[in-house]
């Protein structure tokens, strides 16, 4: 699992008894992430760390880089425990508070005398520098790259920001070279740089007033969209081959997945109404059509892209990835369920299933969870399964897989409700609904 998230090391070195006394809480996060064999187990460790994190943050108010550490981990395999009532939104933004708690998110060299906080030391000056630890480092990024995936597939919540100080720990982490892990982490992060920068540019609060996209706009897109391209990607010396041929396929998936947060903007029938627009700002109307038609070409094939990456991942990866991989598989499936609907003259929705057919999906995907889970149970040792809901969302993708159109539009659509994307870890996996 840790070299799928490579945000939070535990130095080789360390023995289970040195974890468990100088870091018990993520020790007890990873035991029970890695707590694969029995299910129940797992869940009875999830319960006791969140006993133990509600004692340690809420009575004993403690703050600290181990704490805020097991968190994270926590967190990042938030589908694992969600059976114990889904606090996924609020669990996340534990570790917000505590990295700014902790004043982890700025430069401890550059604050303002004056900045919020500071006020108090103006009569003492500063005799050394502070230098952060490449753990502190890698950390903060850990959190914003988590934060900013949730807001990218999942649902709008206030997450870290993108910072020039984040920028340089990302320069120092490349330079360093202090971990082999530290090169594909800071990938991982600048994807959702880039990811941040459409979000601020395309979805703001004054896009969703938008009856007609202004020319501006359209440029913008236009523009983003060719500056795109996978981030390279130099493999360090002596890893596994599982690691060799999954961290390309997982860049690749968040790289679509940036694709597809840009190009999606042409899901939305208002930015692109077929009413001849006024104004020399705007995009002329003969025009609409055609980029809006060139925006779902794109979506449409970032989603096949992606989803053909899913199935090419090993089973051992697939039964140790942290939901934020699993968030990103179920918004391309949303995102193509939604490309279906579209109804403009440019675009033939039957080209959609042409490309990738819906109910062939549903069944392939039922049975590649199947594969991952006789696999993990029969082969390695221990034993390894997904987490309890999988299974029943296995059924739930063979019922849908041989539903007719109008069954399968109404599944799809539950799966967009506020309500229910408000208790599952990922839009499409609605596992609540299958209990």
């Amino acid at each position: 699992m840790a070299p799928l998230f490579p945000f939070v090391v535990v130095p080789p070195v360390s023995t289970l008894n040195e974890l468990r006394k100088e870091k018990p809480l993520l020790y007890l996060a990873i035991v029970t992430i890695g707590c694969q064999e029995d299910t129940n187990r797992q869940l009875q460790f999830a319960q006791i760390f969140r006993e133990e994190v509600s004692q340690a943050v809420f009575i004993r108010g403690e703050k600290n880089l181990a704490l805020l550490e097991g968190i994270l981990v926590y967190v990042a395999w938030g589908h694992v425990h969600m059976q114990l009532s889904n606090q996924l939104f609020n669990l996340l933004h534990m570790p917000f508070a505590m990295v700014t708690e902790l004043g982890l998110n700025l430069d401890p060299n550059s604050l303002a005398i004056t900045s919020p906080g500071m006020l108090r030391n103006l009569h003492q000056g500063r005799t050394t520098a502070i230098s952060r630890t490449f753990e502190e480092r890698r950390i903060l990024l850990g959190v914003f790259w988590l934060g900013s995936i949730t807001r990218t597939c999942f649902k709008e919540v206030e997450a870290l920001r993108f910072t020039s100080y984040m920028d340089e720990c990302c320069v120092v982490l490349d330079e360093a070279q202090n971990r082999s892990d530290d090169r594909y982490l800071v990938r991982l992060v600048r994807l959702q740089e880039q990811a941040e920068r459409i979000s601020r540019m395309f979805y703001t609060e004054g896009l969703e007033t938008f009856h007609n996209l202004p020319t501006q706009s359209a440029v913008a897109i236009s523009s983003f969209e060719k500056s795109l391209s996978p981030l390279p990607y130099v493999h360090p010396a002596h890893v596994s081959i599982i690691v060799l041929t999954t961290r390309p396929a997982i860049l690749l998936i968040s790289y679509h997945t940036l694709r597809l947060h840009l190009c999606k903007v042409a899901l939305d029938e208002k930015v692109f109404l077929d009413s001849s627009p006024s104004g020399s700002n705007i995009f002329p109307a003969s025009s609409y059509s055609t980029f809006r038609a060139d925006l779902l070409t794109s979506c449409l094939a970032s989603t096949e892209a992606l989803l053909s990456l899913f199935f090419s991942l090993p089973p051992q990866t697939v039964l140790s990835m942290p939901y934020a991989v699993w968030g990103q598989l179920g918004h391309a499936i949303l995102t193509l369920s939604r490309l279906s609907e579209v109804k403009t003259p440019t675009w033939n929705s039957a080209y959609v299933s042409s490309v990738v057919d819906s109910h062939e999906l549903y069944k392939r995907l039922a049975a590649r969870l199947e594969d991952v889970i006789i696999f993990g149970m029969q082969t390695l040792s221990p034993p390894r399964k997904l987490a309890e809901p999988f299974s029943h969302l296995i059924a739930r993708l063979r019922e849908l897989a041989t539903a007719t159109p109008q069954d399968t539009q109404q599944a799809v659509n539950v799966f967009s409700e506020e309500d229910v994307i408000d208790s599952i870890p990922f839009d499409f996996f609605d596992i609540d609904q299958l209990f």
